[in-house]
């Protein structure tokens, strides 16, 4: 007798609720939580957002996305990552613009801040998808 484990879609942590106090990621259909980051972090990925917008907005490049964006980068199971700072190129951009769900393929490039609680693991996660 089998017994089959629901896997999260993409989807389905969109519905979740979004009160502030966790962060979400879905690995291969695995939903995982992560304690919001600390300020410092905060603070590094808003430089890095900010010095990428100064070159991109005037060059028509493309969009920045803030942290907490989702980004769908496999399906069937689905994987959503939201990293801290990411950028798609303007031919990446769904005709009509952003998208009210998760955007539909991954960032050209997404930045991470590495804070100190990171654990090696979860780095080479991240990096791996």
């Amino acid at each position: 007798m089998s017994t089959a484990t629901h896997r999260m879609t993409a989807d389905e942590l969109f519905l979740l609720p979004h009160d502030g106090t966790k962060r979400y990621r879905l690995i291969a259909g695995e939903l995982r939580t992560m304690s919001p980051a600390g300020s410092q972090h905060g603070f590094v990925a808003d430089n890095v957002a900010h010095y990428l917008n100064c070159f991109i907005r005037p060059r028509r490049l493309g969009k920045i996305f803030a942290a907490g964006t989702g980004f769908v980068v496999q399906r069937n199971p689905d994987t959503v990552l939201a990293s801290d700072v990411s950028f798609v190129l303007r031919d990446h951009i769904p005709a009509g613009g952003p998208l009210r769900e998760f955007f539909p393929g991954p960032p050209d490039p997404a930045v991470e801040v590495i804070s100190p609680s990171d654990c090696q693991d979860e780095i080479d996660e991240k990096v791996e998808v």
